[in-house]
């Protein structure tokens, strides 16, 4: 779970189709890791912002079509007047 003044991202693994490979907490974390522009900038679009993280993770680890593992993101943000 990440916690920002703002927002708050829980991911969770949720699959690894290859048994003592990289597994869906490991991609969660990993995930979690690159999502850093999500949580300081209050007017970003949230799902731009994942996409670019999940990307960025695509990009360095290399993942196989149906090898790779899964994780589920879910994302709330706030201000005065809206969730």
């Amino acid at each position: 779970m990440i916690i920002g003044p703002d927002t708050v991202i829980v991911l969770d693994g949720a699959s690894h189709p290859e048994p003592g490979s990289r597994d869906g907490g490991w991609y969660a974390e990993t995930l979690g890791r690159a999502r850093h522009p999500l949580v300081p900038k209050p007017d970003l679009d949230l799902t731009k912002a994942l996409a670019r993280a999940i990307h960025a993770v695509a990009t360095r680890h290399d993942p196989r079509p149906g090898a790779a593992p899964s994780s589920t993101v879910s994302i709330v943000r706030w201000d005065t007047t809206r969730v």
